[in-house]
């Protein structure tokens, strides 16, 4: 694993509060989105969303019609999905010890969370594994340890470490199914989980933050290798 540092004020639940908006024509995407495929696929409710942030995910499964909860440590992000949505449960926790009985959920999701941890993913993959009913399923995401990735982290955050924390690890594909299995689970599945990043791709220009030119970055990033995907899958099952 790779230790990604970034600014010291990122990696806590005001961070992430600041940090992650409702996304635009979040309805729409969603059906084109990976994910999505391999939930229909894959998983059956009740489903937790372990990270859910803003509720996005939770909303739009419980409409689908997945019987769907969210869990986030974001006490001001759980509370704004509670005055949004009252059909769906929101609980805020931390998702190493989540107020949950044992065998609860039939799966778990969880989107680039557990890599955010610096003592590793063990101890949330293990709730993970407790609250999940036999033959249930995880579906989580990381970040891809791959050159490009490295290059494109040094890039965008090399540049102040000495005033920087610890934020999340990278992983290699080796070792995020290692560590599912590590839990207990048995891996079904694995890879990258989306098209090249322009991030990746073109990282320098990338970083100058230009939304026409980013644009213009990504479509032209589709030209690139599979293996400039920002992020990893793995989909595992509890036996």
């Amino acid at each position: 694993m790779f230790k990604e540092y970034r600014r010291q004020d990122l990696n806590n639940p005001e961070g992430w509060e600041l940090t992650l908006k409702s996304t635009g024509f979040f309805w729409l995407k969603v059906f084109f989105d990976p994910r999505f495929k391999m939930i229909k696929k894959n998983l059956s409710g009740p489903i937790l969303d372990v990270g859910c942030g803003r509720g996005d995910w939770v909303k739009f499964l419980s409409s689908a019609g997945y019987k769907t909860s969210g869990l986030d440590y974001s006490r001001a992000m759980i509370d704004s999905c509670i005055a949004a949505n009252d059909q769906s449960e929101f609980i805020c926790a931390d998702l190493r010890a989540m107020p949950f009985d044992s065998e609860s959920f039939n799966a778990i999701i969880s989107w680039g969370v557990i890599e955010h941890d610096e003592n590793g993913p063990t101890a949330a993959l293990r709730e993970f594994y407790r609250v999940l009913s036999r033959g249930g399923k995880i579906l989580v995401t990381v970040p891809v340890d791959s050159i490009w990735q490295r290059r494109s982290s040094q890039i965008s955050f090399g540049k102040n470490l000495e005033n920087s924390n610890f934020f999340q690890y990278f992983f290699t594909q080796d070792e995020l199914c290692n560590f599912c299995r590590l839990s207990g689970f048995e891996v079904k599945q694995w890879g990258y989980l989306s098209r090249p990043h322009p991030a990746l791709v073109f990282p320098r220009l990338y970083n100058m933050n230009n939304k026409f030119l980013n644009r213009i970055l990504q479509a032209l990033s589709l030209l690139a290798r599979a293996e400039k995907a920002n992020m990893i899958y793995c989909l595992a099952q509890k036996v």
